[in-house]
Formats: C-alpha cells, sequence, structure tokens
C-alpha cells in the first residue's frame, strides 16, 4: 500500500508540475531560483513606489490646503525641520539627496495642483480642506525602504524594474512626469 501512495504521488507530481510551469531538470541542467528573487525586487521596488505614491497624493491634499486657506507653497522652515529629522536618523548622503527630491517632486505636484486649480477656476473655501495631512512620518518610511534597497541602486534589472513599474504605479490627477522624475533621480 505504502508503496502505491508513493507511486500515486510521483505521477501527480510529474503530471501537475509542468502545468505550473515547473519541468524537471535534464541532466547536467542548472535549476535557476532568480524568479523569487526577481519576485523579491519587483516587491520592494512596488513598496518603494506605493510609499512614495502615497507621499505624493499627500503632497496634493496639502496643496488642496494651502489653495482653500490661501497659504503659499513653498515652506523652508519645515522643510528644514525634516532634513533635521532626516539627518538625526541617517548619515547617508544619497539618504539625505532622497528627501531633497522627495520635498522638490512634492513642490511640483502642489505648483500641478495649483495650476489644475486655477485653470478649473476653483474658488478658495477653507471649509472643504480641513487638516494638513502629516508627512514626516512617510519620509522615514520611504527613506527606511532606500536605504533597504541601497545595494541595489546600481544593478540594472534593479533599474529597469523600478523605471517599469514606477510608470505603472506613480499617477495621479497632480503627479506630472517631471514629478516622478525627480524623485526617481536618486535611485536611478
Amino acid at each position: 500500500m505504502r508503496h502505491l501512495n508513493k507511486l500515486f504521488f510521483s505521477l501527480f507530481c510529474a503530471c501537475l508540475l509542468p502545468v505550473a510551469g515547473f519541468t524537471q531538470p535534464q541532466e547536467n541542467q542548472v535549476v535557476s531560483v532568480e524568479y523569487s528573487t526577481q519576485d523579491q525586487m519587483e516587491q520592494k521596488i512596488d513598496r518603494l513606489l506605493e510609499l512614495i505614491q502615497m507621499k505624493l497624493e499627500r503632497a496634493q491634499k496639502v496643496a488642496e490646503y494651502k489653495w482653500h486657506h490661501t497659504e503659499t507653497i513653498n515652506e523652508p522652515e519645515m522643510n528644514q525641520e525634516r532634513l533635521e529629522a532626516v539627518k538625526e536618523n541617517f548619515q547617508n548622503e544619497h539618504i539625505i539627496e532622497m528627501l531633497l527630491s522627495l520635498i522638490d517632486a512634492e513642490k511640483c505636484v502642489m505648483i500641478q495642483t495649483f495650476e489644475n486649480y486655477a485653470k478649473k477656476n476653483i474658488s478658495i473655501d477653507p471649509k472643504k480642506a480641513k487638516l494638513k495631512p502629516e508627512i514626516k512620518d512617510l519620509d522615514l518610511q520611504i527613506l527606511h525602504q532606500v536605504e533597504a534597497l541601497a545595494s541595489l541602486l546600481k544593478d540594472q534589472n534593479f533599474q529597469d524594474i523600478l523605471k517599469h513599474r514606477s510608470a505603472l504605479i506613480l499617477k495621479g490627477f497632480s503627479i506630472t512626469d517631471e514629478a516622478r522624475q525627480i524623485v526617481l533621480n536618486p535611485l536611478l
């Protein structure tokens, strides 16, 4: 009976594996497991891009708030505070460059939001935007993710995946190609 179970299991696997995309290696054939590394890389890239997407969407919300409260886009004091907070957590200049790129991309999104609102003649109404979203926490999440990916930044495969995935993930009302390029520059 035990012998029949082993035989049945072997036949089951032999039939199922090719359907699932697995084949039995031929003699002297090297079996590659790169797909898991590739999948893991794509997951890490997607997580980073999702965080950046959230950051840029929040920048749009901040711009909406500023539009409705007639505030200016540029806040050098707040940006300096963000920079100081990052310098407390990171010593790597590449990480600091990434934060500066995030700030520039946010400004780009805010300017685009203001331009979109001006074109559509959206009136100023302080009741429409209630709170400025907190953005410092996302700074640290993004920068920790970049730090975790630092060893891959010069890898051509990583860069190709990043470029491809960013076009799919980094989208929105005010997220322009310029904002996307600004935020990706330190990673390419």
